[in-house]
């Protein structure tokens, strides 16, 4: 069977993928993808994804979260990639809420075969998961970007079109165009996203989301939380 790939945007995407069944690979490059990869890769035991900021600052375990790309007050850290790498939480359950990747995340489990969650900083590794796992259930493959303001955030879309050209062969469709690119970092920097995190003081995030497949770990959505898919997963 011929795995076919859609690119698809947002929840409305994420709804869709759901009701047809498709693995889901969830992309929010800047920044909640990167986030979770950078935790899992750092050794944390878990993420927990979650659209109710109440429900971090009520959990035992590290809060992170933001809204428009500032910190939430209370919490441990904002939706830094670079943070969570630096306090070495190994072991630890990392409770996550942002403003559209999470919502994303629990959109697209309602329903989809499987849920990865994937950035640039992990392209390959989630991408070749994602399709093996399709391929060995029968199912179609969506890379569901998050965007922004409810449009298209070409962080994510350039994230999606490189997963995709992993997986020669696969046809394309979807909402979305794909979107190559020659110079990750100069198109993160010059993206709105980019943009207003280098205003808040963010830019060393902005830099490490740009690196393409730093880490082959493969965040997988199951019972409410996001864990590294060990092998024989997909």
């Amino acid at each position: 069977m011929t795995v076919r790939v859609r690119i698809e945007l947002g929840a409305e995407g994420g709804r869709a993928a759901a009701r047809r069944g498709d693995v889901v690979v969830v992309i929010d490059t800047l920044r909640a993808s990167s986030t979770i990869v950078a935790a899992l890769a750092s050794g944390m035991r878990a993420v927990v994804p979650t659209t109710a900021a109440e429900r971090c600052l009520s959990a035992d375990g590290v809060s992170a979260g933001e809204r428009r790309g500032e910190k939430l007050a209370g919490f441990d850290h904002g939706n830094s990639p670079t943070e969570i790498l630096r306090q070495g939480y190994r072991g630890r359950t990392l409770y996550l809420t942002t403003t559209n990747g999470t919502e994303c995340i629990e959109v697209a489990a309602g329903g989809a075969e499987a849920v990865v969650v994937g950035c640039l900083l992990n392209a390959r590794a989630a991408a070749e998961a994602a399709y093996r796992r399709a391929s060995r259930a029968g199912r179609d493959l969506t890379l569901l970007t998050a965007g922004r303001q409810g449009g298209e955030a070409i962080e994510d879309t350039l994230s999606a079109t490189e997963m995709w050209r992993c997986l020669p062969g696969c046809p394309i469709g979807g909402a979305v165009l794909p979107h190559p690119s020659s110079d990750f970092l100069a198109d993160l920097l010059a993206s709105p996203s980019g943009q207003d995190l280098l205003r808040l003081g963010y830019r060393e995030d902005v830099e490490l989301c740009a690196r393409k497949d730093l880490f082959d770990v493969v965040p997988v959505y199951r019972c409410g939380e996001l864990m590294a898919g060990g092998t024989g997963w997909s």
